[in-house]
């Protein structure tokens, strides 16, 4: 059963208020920046291992500071932890000629060695998604690089495995990627739009029963303060740039 008290109360909170997510992000300084990077350092004790965290291309770099009580880069600075985190900002029209070897060769490495120089130490990656592939090779391509370790969550190593991926892979074979790439081109990269809807498709299920799912979760501030910080997450989307 519903708590009407409990209920009560977030809906209050959601119109008065505007949500009942605690959504400020933990304050930084900024430490280092360059083209397509801005390099903060989490405020906090920095008495730990330093932890370098790197997003994805498309996906805000608030993806690791969703909300207060489920953020990865609080429970670092928690832990007393040096805990860094790379921001590529925003991407236009004039980014149409970056490849990930724009992020290899300059914007990864130049991170990581801030991060290491202003830490004092190697500092150990832990990097979401394609920010995985991307640290991987940036390791594999500059041994001698201040790392301490790679952590990578839910890199898709493999494509083939991507169920998004798999009902187009027969056309994009078929043209020899032209399906893909022609568009892609012609657009400068991916828009953030496009980028959002795809995210969308990979839980189209969630956002269908997403109305139910609030009006059977009206008393439980967590559940709804999560779903807040998702939506933001989804309407800060960045477009994927170059090629």
């Amino acid at each position: 059963m519903i708590s009407l008290a409990a209920a009560t109360s977030n809906v209050l909170d959601k119109v008065l208020r505007g949500g009942v997510a605690d959504l400020r992000p933990i304050p930084r300084t900024l430490v280092d920046h360059g083209p397509n990077r801005w390099l903060y350092r989490m405020a906090g004790a920095r008495h730990g291992d330093p932890v370098l965290l790197v997003p994805p291309l498309a996906a805000p770099a608030l993806c690791f500071d969703l909300r207060r009580g489920c953020s990865l880069a609080e429970h670092f600075v928690s832990q007393g932890r040096a805990t860094y985190l790379v921001d590529y900002g925003s991407v236009s029209f004039s980014d149409r000629g970056l490849g990930i070897e724009h992020w290899i060769d300059e914007v990864l490495p130049q991170a990581i060695r801030a991060a290491s120089k202003d830490a004092g130490k190697p500092v150990h990656v832990v990097a979401w998604c394609l920010g995985g592939i991307l640290s991987l090779l940036t390791a594999a391509d500059q041994a001698g690089l201040p790392i301490a370790s790679i952590t990578t969550v839910a890199s898709p190593i493999d494509f083939t495995a991507i169920p998004l991926v798999a009902p187009a892979r027969p056309l994009i074979e078929l043209t020899n990627g032209w399906l893909l790439t022609g568009p892609y081109r012609l657009l400068g990269g991916a828009p953030r739009q496009l980028v959002r809807w795809a995210f969308q498709l990979t839980s189209v299920d969630k956002y269908v029963t997403k109305p139910l799912a609030i009006m059977t979760h009206l008393d439980d501030k967590e559940f709804l303060a999560q779903i807040e910080a998702v939506d933001r997450f989804m309407e800060n989307m960045v477009a994927y740039p170059g090629r």
